[in-house]
């Protein structure tokens, strides 16, 4: 067959083609005696084009090796906690975020308490700054201050403290109101109040129901010394059968020594074997205790005395115990307080009057007693003060005369009783 032009090709028919009838580009023999179909030139061309088309639509695609993507893309959206080699969208990662910080702190904003508000409707882990003080939870809510943060513990519906409050928490900001340890409690707001509301009393008074005194490593039971009132009377116990008294200084000036291995001041039984008494005050005057040969007597302390309570026969016999003299050379003299225990010298040529004074002015205890002693020639004569009353032999109240003398000793509110060398 001679070679022809595309001009002298058949066309496919449309049937053919759809038949997939076989055809040849460019030779015109038959085969399988049929008669070869050619396509025309513009045939070809347009099946080129349409081949070159596709090459240039999948050439603007992403490969499959390492895609490069643009525009916005989607996918199907796996689980919040699917945990595959699946593509994660927006959507998966927004549930997992909101998954993974449930709970977490989450600060809401500010809130004003001073209207004592209640609680608000919150999840795990919203919290609230507090902008004025007041409460939260209503008006029996937690108290809050400036800077407080209040947190939720547990997702809430909101409400008062009663329906709520356990699902909240407050972060203090401040210590108002807290004790600091360095302060060692000065930083109470009432010493007083506290020491009332343990039981201790005021600062002048303590108050405790036994006080227990002992020594590092001491024995209980053996080595206490204890302090206490059984409702009837105070006691003051040492199982040593010893109780010192001591200075600032620990020298001992008393001690209690008892015969028996305990010493209990309160039992009104014990047997004190010795008493040591180093010094005594009485008044402004301070005595000693000076003994010899088991003989003894208390001596008014010189100045810059040694402490000591041995002595001589002369010590005794010179300071016995004494009482002082108040000397009085005027003509007229009311009675002190001081005179109680006294001798009261009254030394002029005129007549001296000694008042009595009543109770209101001058309250001597009930017994005490005040000596009178004339030694000048004025007569001593004792007057009654405003109801007072004065008793003696035939209701004489003057002294004999020079160097005589009495005593009155007071027998109840504003009575005395005058015994002596009376005129």
């Amino acid at each position: 067959m001679a070679n022809t032009t595309w001009d002298d090709l058949d066309p496919l028919t449309a049937a053919e083609t759809s038949a997939n009838t076989q055809f040849l580009a460019h030779d015109g023999d038959e085969v399988s005696g049929r008669k070869e179909k050619y396509m025309t030139r513009a045939e070809v061309a347009a099946m080129i084009e349409s081949v070159l088309g596709l090459v240039a639509a999948l050439a603007a695609k992403a490969p499959l090796n390492s895609p490069d993507l643009t525009g916005t893309p989607t996918s199907t959206t796996p689980s919040g906690s699917d945990n595959s080699n699946r593509i994660a969208t927006t959507a998966c990662m927004q549930t997992a975020i909101a998954n993974a910080v449930a709970g977490l702190m989450d600060l809401k904003g500010a809130t004003d308490a001073s209207a004592n508000p209640n609680y608000p409707v919150a999840s795990k882990g919203d919290a609230y700054t507090i902008s004025v003080a007041g409460k939260i939870g209503g008006g029996s809510g937690k108290t809050v201050e400036v800077g407080d943060v209040v947190v939720a513990i547990a997702d809430d519906a909101g409400g008062t403290e009663a329906s709520v409050g356990t699902s909240w928490v407050v972060w203090q900001a401040n210590l108002v109101g807290a004790l600091l340890a360095s302060n060692n409690l000065s930083d109470l707001a009432s010493a007083a109040t506290a020491r009332t509301n343990l039981g201790l009393g005021s600062t002048d008074v303590v108050t405790f129901k036994k006080l227990i005194a002992r020594q590092d490593g001491g024995v209980a039971g053996t080595d206490d010394v204890e302090i206490y009132h059984d409702g009837t009377r105070g006691y003051v116990a040492t199982k040593s059968g010893q109780l010192w008294i001591v200075d600032a200084a620990g020298t001992p000036m008393i001690s209690l020594e008892s015969d028996s291995s305990a010493l209990d001041l309160g039992s009104g039984s014990v047997s004190i074997n010795r008493l040591n008494l180093r010094r005594l005050l009485l008044g402004s005057d301070e005595y000693m205790l000076s003994s010899y040969s088991q003989d003894w007597g208390i001596k008014r302390s010189a100045a810059g005395e040694a402490e000591t309570n041995t002595g001589t026969a002369g010590d005794i016999a010179a300071h016995r115990m004494h009482r002082k003299r108040n000397a009085q050379t005027g003509t007229t003299y009311t009675l002190a307080l001081t005179d109680g225990g006294r001798c009261v010298s009254l030394d002029n040529g005129s007549a001296i009057t000694v008042t009595v004074p009543p109770n209101g002015d001058v309250a001597f205890p009930v017994d005490a007693e005040v000596d009178l002693a004339q030694l000048g020639a004025g007569t001593v004569t004792v007057a009654a003060g405003s109801g007072v009353t004065i008793r003696s032999r035939g209701g004489l109240l003057s002294l004999g005369g020079q160097y005589a003398g009495a005593t009155l000793k007071k027998l109840a509110t504003n009575e005395w009783l005058l015994v002596g060398d009376l005129v």
